[in-house]
């Protein structure tokens, strides 16, 4: 009866005065931020302490729900556990900033009893890393302005994929041979590797980087080194040797 007496006392202080009394029942233990990583799995706990009213008035756990406007965490999970707890969780695919209000109600039917205690709670979806890789199938010496082609691709670390742009660019000379979109892709071709002066041969790192994705941050790939040899330095044999497309000739 006391049980009884309690809970209508409750209900109809909270409806007459506004929630005035509800923050006297719980308080949040938990931080109100916390930070995740695209492409990383992430998860926070939500706790709360109850006070001894509350105690002496429900004696079980509170109900836990979480309001996300848009745009929200894609990817990311409001969990209650039915013991005075939640979880936070998933693996973000979108970055970004996003506030989150954390509502505490009472557990009482239908299905939940009148809102306890809110917290405003702010969520940090920082980018995901990247590795760029450089590689190529051709051979590294060969005779100047011969094509020459090679590949870079950007993975995600973690999970997700890293769509963006990838620039292949030429040193020395800082030159940008090629700028592709991720996808297709598909590698960049040059014929612009030559000596100069009067050397007989001359070096050159061929590289790439990625970026264009909000979500994701830019990487740069370690560059191949090739060599190209002077063509008036170069004897030519007369028999036609395979070669893949793309790749120069030796």
């Amino acid at each position: 009866m006391k049980r009884a007496i309690l809970l209508a006392v409750f209900v109809l202080g909270v409806t007459g005065q506004n929630f005035a009394v509800a923050q006297h029942y719980l308080d949040f233990t938990s931080a109100d931020t916390t930070t995740f990583t695209v492409g990383q799995v992430e998860s926070f706990n939500v706790t709360l302490q109850p006070t001894q009213l509350y105690i002496d008035t429900f004696g079980v756990a509170p109900i836990l729900e979480a309001s996300i406007p848009f745009p929200s965490p894609d990817g990311v999970f409001f969990t209650d556990n039915h013991d005075g707890t939640a979880t936070l969780a998933g693996t973000p695919i979108s970055a970004g900033n996003f506030g989150i209000v954390l509502r505490a109600f009472a557990p009482l039917p239908p299905p939940k009893g009148p809102q306890l205690l809110t917290q405003n709670f702010g969520l940090t979806v920082n980018q995901g890393q990247t590795n760029t890789t450089v590689s190529t199938d051709c051979p590294r010496t060969f005779t100047e302005n011969e094509p020459f082609t090679y590949f870079a691709n950007a993975l995600a670390v973690g999970s997700g994929f890293a769509g963006g742009t990838m620039t292949y660019t030429q040193n020395p000379g800082n030159t940008t041979l090629c700028s592709v979109g991720i996808p297709p892709g598909g590698g960049c071709a040059t014929t612009s590797l030559a000596t100069t002066d009067s050397h007989t041969q001359d070096s050159y790192l061929l590289g790439a980087s990625y970026s264009g994705n909000p979500n994701w941050q830019p990487s740069e790939g370690f560059p191949i080194g090739v060599t190209v040899l002077s063509a008036a330095d170069v004897v030519f044999r007369n028999d036609v040797e395979e070669v893949l497309e793309g790749c120069p000739a030796q």
